[in-house]
């Protein structure tokens, strides 16, 4: 892998180069962007389609230490918090909160204002992490509950062991299911980042509308924070010395 030293980085064309080869992007950030920036160009394209009655994902991948987990959940005080912490965010850590905590925000605030009008809205969330090719419930605490592939790559579960959905309604509950879950997740710590995530973690928003006209619309959304890209054997045995 090159190190990043060795890209050329042209935020206003949106374009990477190394050598004679050249990259374009919808969009390319650096380290001058923030939180908000951020969001307004990754989170909220996908936050109008969500809402539009569409399926929608957003994932991080990289290298450990690139800041996925950053751009996701926040800084480390937003993380610190949440582990000591099950309730909303003050105003100081705010600015510093990543995609996640905005669009759980967003999404919740859009349906009070649904709701306020005579819609009908159910928001279950749940959240699950993939750690050495098991399936666990971050919010359960359930492990290994993957049973096997179903239609269409659904993904099937052990009878009883489904992961947990939880109803939420306000902004705090979603802050409850997050903070439960960070504190499940798995972490290892590794040469390129003391505390790193070794398992790919899925929040999932599954939404139903029924509109006053009498359509309904159930759209999800996954907001998926992946491990490092290298091999983590490696990265183990490196943190050894």
């Amino acid at each position: 892998m090159k190190d990043t030293a060795d890209w050329n980085l042209d935020i206003v064309n949106k374009k990477a180069s190394i050598g004679s080869e050249s990259f374009y992007f919808n969009e390319l950030f650096d380290e001058n962007n923030n939180q908000d920036e951020i969001y307004e160009k990754v989170g909220k394209p996908a936050f109008y389609d969500f809402m539009d009655g569409y399926d929608t994902s957003i994932m991080t991948y990289g290298k450990i230490g690139s800041g996925k987990t950053y751009s996701m959940i926040g800084s480390d005080e937003v993380r610190k918090y949440f582990f000591e912490k099950e309730d909303i965010l003050p105003l100081n850590l705010e600015k510093f909160a990543g995609i996640i905590p905005r669009m759980c925000f967003d999404v919740i605030n859009q349906i009070n204002n649904l709701s306020l009008l005579g819609n009908e809205c159910i928001l279950r969330v749940s959240y699950i992490e993939n750690y050495l090719n098991s399936i666990n419930c971050l919010i359960s605490g359930r492990k290994n509950i993957f049973k096997g592939w179903g239609y269409k790559d659904s993904i099937k579960f052990k009878d009883g062991q489904e992961p947990k959905e939880v109803i939420c309604r306000t902004f705090a509950d979603i802050y409850r299911v997050l903070c439960k879950g960070q504190k499940n997740v798995k972490i290892s710590s590794l040469k390129d980042n003391g505390d790193s995530s070794r398992s790919h973690t899925f929040l999932i928003l599954d939404l139903e509308i029924l509109y006053l006209d009498g359509t309904k619309t159930n759209q999800k959304m996954y907001l998926i924070d992946m491990a490092g890209s290298e091999r983590v054997e490696i990265n183990l045995l490196m943190a050894k010395f």
